[in-house]
């Protein structure tokens, strides 16, 4: 049994759902690392900034970056209106743009002997594709990641990481939604709620440590 996909088509198997009250087609991934080569071109930008650069002292040092990203990706077997998958991802790529974007704020704790940095961080990723009827289903609906997080520092060598993260998915009501054994674009959105659910997605823990 296989852990997980590298990379590969995302296709539908089954006949497609002519009712709304039809059940989504499975999902089937399709080929391997070798069928074809996946390119990236983006431009970016990065701003930071240090209250305390301003305000000298101990307590001031509130900290806040952003990064800005636009980014094209392709899959040279993909056709322009094929699903792929890469990196065990959700399988939503199509060839074409995404706007990617990182929050950092943060404050650094004064007079503390192990916690150093407090903070939230928000990242999106956001498709710009045109895809056919992708209203329907939120083709276009940007992903929010938030993490609130904790920097602690035990030697200038030695420092660890514990991040608590929520992300958004898709309101598809009562139906089995974001799961990768399913066909997205036979979904269809519940506006009731919001187009958006917030979920809990993981606990995350990193460990530090210069060799020199």
């Amino acid at each position: 049994m296989s852990l997980g996909d590298g990379i590969g088509l995302k296709k539908p198997v089954g006949i497609e759902p002519v009712n709304p009250d039809d059940p989504p087609r499975k999902a089937k991934i399709t080929g391997s690392g070798f069928d074809g080569l996946l390119w990236h071109t983006w431009g970016a930008g990065t701003f930071q900034f240090d209250l305390g650069a301003v305000i000298p002292g101990d307590w001031t040092h509130i900290v806040f970056q952003t990064r800005q990203e636009f980014r094209y990706s392709a899959y040279t077997k993909a056709d322009s209106d094929d699903y792929w998958i890469f990196e065990n991802d959700d399988g939503e790529n199509i060839n074409g743009w995404k706007y990617m974007a990182m929050y950092l704020l943060g404050y650094q704790m004064p007079l503390s002997p192990v916690l150093d940095t407090i903070g939230v961080i928000a990242e999106l990723e956001k498709p710009l594709y045109n895809i056919q009827g992708g209203n329907t289903w939120g083709a276009n609906i940007g992903k929010w990641i938030f993490s609130g997080f904790a920097k602690l520092s035990f030697t200038p060598r030695f420092s660890s990481t514990l991040a608590v993260q929520l992300r958004t998915r898709r309101n598809f009501g009562t139906s089995v939604f974001d799961n990768e054994k399913h066909y997205y674009p036979d979904y269809e959105l519940v506006n009731e709620g919001g187009r958006r659910r917030v979920l809990f997605y993981r606990a995350a823990l990193s460990i530090n440590y210069k060799i020199r």
